[in-house]
């Protein structure tokens, strides 16, 4: 297979075929990680947050390292098959020489892994960020958007067009609202320190928010926020008509949706 053929087959089989690259490795690491997790929801803005992370530096290429449709990816650029060995090669790639590492996941991709062996390579998880959105119906719209068009990252082509659907988007809301509050519940019992982060405000204030993750991940740290050339806001006017619409079709028993949703 010519390399025009090749990436033409990964760019069609995966949304972000970017993250096999190495491109995006950091200099071999050897020895055991300080390894944090971002804990969170589709359409979060996590990956926003893992390339700033990664742009910063010092803190590792936090990806999406657990989710099931990237594996084949993975075991195709390192021949591996089991998740822990997946790992272990993942880890002496993405971690900064100063030995930290990081992994994002959702709920969904990262409880299947709760009381095996599989994610031992990671070590102790040290420190998360539980990174979350306020505005439940916003990210409902946009995860029910994405999970019609395929377009779950800026610059990923359609595969379908978006319609509206009162259901759908009470389904969503409730299943973001199910995983929120099952990492809550998880994060409860966890030895590390966990920092709980709204989206609305790393976007609105993005070098502050960006300088107090720095600081409770590493205090240790002077990297200063940089500008990620991987990422792209994805808005568009589509969304306001469907909030529009739902805020016009809502029934009494979802309001909940409407509101503003908190962990504290």
């Amino acid at each position: 297979m010519t390399d025009t053929a090749q990436n033409a087959s990964v760019n069609e089989a995966f949304a972000y075929p970017d993250q096999f690259s190495t491109e995006m490795d950091l200099p071999l690491f050897e020895g055991a990680p300080k390894t944090y997790l971002i804990a969170s929801t589709p359409r979060c803005g996590s990956h926003y947050l893992g390339h700033a992370l990664s742009a910063m530096g010092g803190f590792g290429v936090p990806l999406e390292y657990l989710n099931k449709g990237n594996f084949s990816g993975w075991k195709a650029r390192f021949g591996n098959h089991r998740l822990s060995a997946l790992l272990c090669d993942i880890i002496r790639h993405r971690t900064s020489p100063n030995g930290r590492f990081g992994i994002k996941a959702h709920w969904s991709q990262f409880s299947p892994h709760i009381g095996t062996d599989r994610l031992a390579p990671l070590g102790t998880i040290e420190r998360v960020i539980h990174i979350y959105r306020g505005d439940l119906l916003g990210q409902a719209i946009s995860f029910e958007k994405a999970n019609q068009t395929g377009q779950w990252i800026s610059g990923a082509p359609a595969k379908g067009k978006a319609t509206y659907r009162y259901g759908k988007i009470v389904k969503a809301a409730e299943n973001l609202r199910s995983q929120n509050l099952a990492w809550a519940a998880y994060l409860a019992d966890h030895d590390g320190e966990v920092l709980r982060l709204d989206y609305a405000t790393l976007i609105a204030a993005p070098e502050l928010k960006l300088a107090e993750i720095r600081d409770f991940l590493d205090p240790e740290s002077t990297a200063q926020p940089q500008p990620s050339e991987r990422t792209q806001k994805q808005s568009d006017g589509l969304s306001k008509q469907w909030r529009e619409r739902f805020l016009g079709d809502m029934r009494s028993e979802h309001a909940w949706i409407a509101e503003p949703f908190a962990l504290e």
